[in-house]
């Protein structure tokens, strides 16, 4: 079961990520997809511009992959 604080309504939440998940398959179904090296490198272009903070560029890119990797096979190659 799922909580919310305060009154807030957690078939509302699943309501609202239903229709962003029929959205995003909508666009992949309909070709507005970018391919994924595409996505990938204006990524690191955005974040190579940001000032250095001791991000480690090769973990944040294994996180984006285990977190998104998944989602990018409707990705375009």
């Amino acid at each position: 079961m799922t909580t919310k604080p305060e009154g807030g309504d957690a078939s509302d939440d699943l309501a609202r990520m239903d229709a962003a998940i029929a959205r995003g398959l909508a666009d992949a179904d309909a070709g507005r997809t970018s391919p994924a090296e595409e996505v990938f490198d204006r990524l690191e272009a955005k974040y190579q511009a940001m000032p250095r903070t001791g991000v480690d560029r090769e973990a944040l890119r294994a996180e984006i992959n285990m977190r998104y990797g998944n989602s990018l096979r409707y990705l375009k190659d």
